[in-house]
């Protein structure tokens, strides 16, 4: 009975340690009293990381932005209306920020110059003045870092024509401009792009002549823009 009895207890005592010991089915070395480390987890990017994300910020200068137009004032005098062709240069430099994914909000400042040429005669004048710009533009990414795009602008420009050692034109132009293009970017979180803008701006001309108030022009204008950039 006695040997019976120490049996017992070392039955008892050892099913314990033997179910402690014991590995579990999956194969796991860890017994159910302490946590298997868990898995790391997997970081998942939401939005796009290259151009078009949000918090971008792009700086571009236009390599050529040209405009064209044929001007038509009212001559008071006679019935015949004066025309005038007008040719227009822009030198500035852009800032934008995508304040959400694609869509970026636009400034921009720099110089202009135009020429006017009246149709049949000889006079030819030239015009140096500064331009100022704010807009937006929406980038659809179709991939590979194409990004065809569609946005608008509210321009500012002055200007002063010399008409002779003493006398000048002073013309302020306010246009509003939309456009559509594409662009091309090379990089990821950080690089360059080129892009090509065909726009359509109508212009409001109001010109002084010797500091006396002049009639307003309106007129609808053509517009290509060619541009290189960085985005951060």
């Amino acid at each position: 009975m006695k040997t019976s009895g120490i049996l017992t207890v070392l039955i008892m005592v050892s099913i314990p340690l033997i179910t402690q010991a014991r590995p579990s089915m999956s194969g796991s070395s860890y017994t159910d009293s302490e946590a298997a480390p868990s898995a790391p987890k997997k970081t998942v990017k939401s939005g796009p990381i290259g151009f078009g994300s949000q918090g971008k910020f792009v700086l571009e200068v236009p390599l050529f932005d040209h405009s064209s137009a044929e001007i038509t004032t009212e001559n008071d005098e006679d019935e015949n209306d004066l025309k005038v062709d007008s040719t227009a240069s822009v030198y500035r430099v852009n800032l934008g920020y995508m304040i959400v994914p694609h869509l970026q909000v636009r400034a921009g400042f720099g110089l202009a110059s135009q020429t006017y040429k009246v149709q049949d005669s000889d006079n030819e004048y030239e015009s140096d003045g500064s331009t100022l710009s704010v807009g937006a533009r929406y980038y659809f990414n179709v991939g590979d870092g194409v990004y065809p795009l569609v946005g608008g602008e509210y321009i500012t420009t002055t200007e002063t024509t010399p008409l002779d050692s003493d006398r000048e034109i002073e013309t302020e132009t306010t246009a509003k401009s939309v456009g559509a293009g594409l662009l091309y970017a090379l990089g990821g979180p950080s690089g360059g792009f080129m892009s090509a803008v065909i726009s359509q701006q109508w212009k409001e001309q109001k010109a002084k002549f010797d500091g006396d108030e002049g009639p307003s022009v309106e007129s609808s204008v053509f517009a290509f823009e060619l541009a290189a950039g960085l985005y951060f």
